[in-house]
């Protein structure tokens, strides 16, 4: 293998190490978010494309990231007290719309939700949670009361309770369920959007299908493991070290030939 092929090899992994040591940081300072998902790394080969030379007779030249893919795997479930909490112990998903963006849906692990002055149920970006109705909202009773008490129950149902002791089912959630999560886009702010890679959703009732139960007062932490991220983040830097070690004994190499050459010239 020539020096320059070397260089170039060498050069396209320091590249994809730091983007791989970036998407480590991204997980590490995310420990901490709500229903966050990390992310890995994937890495790729890449070959010389010279025109004309066949697939299998093209070499080696260098290494890149293909993708970097969200791993939905459960996070702890925390329990706050909070009734407009709700966490999913399975593999749903709930359903957002975004009415800033011409009602967008989306798809979330974050269940950290409140009450607007509308009697909607929102999550901290405005975007309104979905139900098997459509918009789920908690509204007054006929004296203008707030409910004094708020269930979700594992199937999904949100049942409240007024003053004067009147229970009502105001809306019965769905939890979003693809054949290929790991497709998903990664659409900001804790959120997801469908691709051709992910398929359409499956809308299913809670408990149902392999969505997953939900449950109030409870919220779902973030899956990274730090110490797993700092075991890769030290692989990582090892990588990185040992291409730029072979980088630097190249762009010596190079040097001392250069240098030859002109006394010679």
């Amino acid at each position: 293998m020539s020096g320059l092929a070397d260089t170039v090899i060498s050069a396209s992994g320091l590249n994809a190490f730091q983007s791989a040591v970036d998407v480590i940081g991204n997980n590490l300072a995310n420990s901490s978010t709500i229903g966050f998902k990390n992310g890995r790394s994937l890495f790729g080969n890449v070959l010389s494309s010279a025109m004309g030379v066949p697939a299998l007779q093209q070499n080696p030249s260098g290494v890149n990231i293909q993708a970097v893919q969200t791993q939905f795997t459960q996070g702890s479930l925390q329990n706050t007290d909070n009734p407009y909490d709700f966490a999913i112990n399975g593999n749903g998903f709930f359903v957002v719309k975004d009415p800033n963006r011409n009602n967008a849906t989306f798809y979330t692990r974050d269940g950290e939700f409140t009450r607007n002055k509308s009697g909607i149920l929102v999550n901290a970006a405005g975007q309104i949670v979905q139900g098997a109705s459509g918009n789920v909202t908690i509204p007054l009773d006929a004296n203008g009361n707030l409910p004094t008490s708020i269930q979700l129950t594992s199937s999904g149902q949100l049942n409240v309770t007024y003053p004067g002791g009147q229970v009502t089912t105001v809306a019965k959630l769905q939890l979003a369920v693809f054949n290929s999560p790991t497709q998903l886009a990664n659409a900001g702010t804790n959120n997801y959007s469908q691709t051709e890679g992910s398929g359409a959703p499956k809308l299913l009732t809670p408990g149902s299908g392999g969505s997953g139960t939900v449950l109030g007062g409870t919220l779902e932490e973030s899956n990274v493991d730090e110490a797993t991220e700092f075991g890769n983040l030290i692989s990582i830097q090892n990588a990185f070290q040992s291409n730029s070690t072979v980088l630097s004994a190249t762009n010596e190499m190079f040097t001392d030939m250069f240098t030859l050459l002109g006394e010679n010239s």
